[in-house]
């Protein structure tokens, strides 16, 4: 087993107090009366998974949502537990959940450091209850602050938070002192996000007929640079095209999926990638329990070949402020980066997107800025390469 590559471990929570109005994930306001059910299905898929993957290390655990701070009192330790039981966690492994400041007060944060919780991550999204309004968000500032505090003195090494630009109606100013105030509050990390209008959504279909003021492509790259501009005054390295985070207080398991490592997705809507295939848990919470938490049913969405795999390396390792090295890239795939994708290289580094130094190919802060222009030319080159992600993670601001 020594030799197997280690496999992260996602497992998806899907219920919330209800419905943010930008949100179209896997998440879902008023089933509460699934949720002892869920669980056990939830540990039975857990069984079957530690089969799945035959003892291989698992250096981190992402208990996502969804807001997982819903659950009843212990729920998190039980699944902890059913999870140490049967994998072979790593030493010092990196176990996050999200929460929600409505649902997360000073017994449940004590008690989710108690379960071994290492990092923490609260869906904040503003500290302006304008616009956490407009989001639908069900918290208050003073509730995100409250929470905030008792995630703190709950002594969970690694607390960060997530905020959101570009909401119609959001000043500069909005964004300024969301930014100001966690940055100082002592997080150790912020995932700052520009909201994405989702097909489908209440937000969205409010956009559309004109009940609602857009906000310009223009603002929405200055709303982020201003963001970025104050959490660098306070020490925070933008390690990723979205995430911020003091020295050494990166998200491990983020990294997994950047770098293109197996991670198993484990509940309802879950993502997974194993040996090359993309797969989703497709069910529905009701569904998923009444099929006990099988996974024979993961409908594999795509099997990445050589070239599509050449083309996530760039997409996602390019995300990240490291960039994608020459020795990887050739190392994995015997050819080097300008041989495979000369021509986007070109265009990119031209435009000054990106640079290519001591060996290594990054975005420059412009091509950080631009990145769905930039990283867009390594899709096209490749166009099988339809790249999903595991959805609270990297699909845009937490539910």
């Amino acid at each position: 087993m020594g030799n197997l590559p280690p496999v992260s471990l996602y497992v998806h929570v899907p219920f919330c107090a209800s419905k943010c109005r930008y949100c179209d994930f896997a998440s879902y306001a008023g089933l509460d009366a699934l949720i002892p059910a869920y669980l056990g299905a939830l540990a039975a898929g857990l069984a079957q998974a530690a089969d799945l993957v035959g003892g291989r290390s698992v250096p981190t655990v992402y208990i996502g949502g969804g807001t997982p701070s819903r659950l009843p009192d212990g729920s998190v330790d039980a699944l902890l537990s059913c999870v140490r039981a049967r994998f072979s966690l790593a030493a010092g492994a990196e176990v996050s959940v999200e929460a929600n400041p409505e649902s997360l007060g000073a017994a449940k944060a004590k008690g989710l450091m108690a379960a071994g919780v290492s990092r923490l991550s609260l869906g904040v999204q503003s500290l302006d209850d304008g616009v956490l309004a407009a989001l639908g968000r069900p918290h208050t500032a003073d509730m995100a602050r409250r929470a905030l505090m008792a995630a703190f003195a709950s002594g969970i090494a690694n607390v960060g938070a997530d905020m959101v630009y570009g909401v119609p109606g959001q000043t500069f100013g909005m964004v300024y002192g969301t930014a100001r105030e966690l940055a100082g509050s002592g997080l150790s990390h912020v995932s700052c996000y520009g909201l994405q209008l989702e097909p489908g959504t209440p937000m969205w279909e409010d956009a559309g007929r004109g009940a609602v003021p857009t906000v310009t492509d223009e603002d929405d790259r200055d709303m982020n640079g201003l963001a970025a501009a104050v959490l660098a005054e306070r020490g925070f390295r933008r390690y990723e095209i979205s995430n911020y985070a003091l020295p050494g207080r990166e998200c491990a398991h983020n990294a997994v999926y950047w770098e293109g490592g197996d991670y198993l997705g484990i509940g309802s809507g879950a993502h997974s990638l194993l040996g090359g295939k993309r797969m989703r848990d497709a069910r529905t919470p009701a569904r998923y329990v009444a099929e006990g938490g099988r996974l024979d049913g993961l409908e594999v969405l795509e099997t990445l070949d050589g070239p599509g795999r050449m083309a996530e390396m760039m997409v996602l390792g390019l995300r990240m402020g490291k960039g994608v090295t020459e020795a990887r890239f050739r190392g994995a795939f015997g050819v080097g980066v300008m041989e495979a994708f000369g021509e986007a290289v070109a265009a990119n580094v031209g435009e000054g997107f990106m640079e290519a130094r001591a060996g290594a190919y990054r975005l420059t802060p412009k091509g950080m800025d631009l990145s769905n222009v930039a990283l867009a030319r390594f899709m096209l080159t490749n166009p099988e390469c339809d790249v999903k992600f595991q959805q609270s993670a990297l699909n845009g601001v937490e539910c």
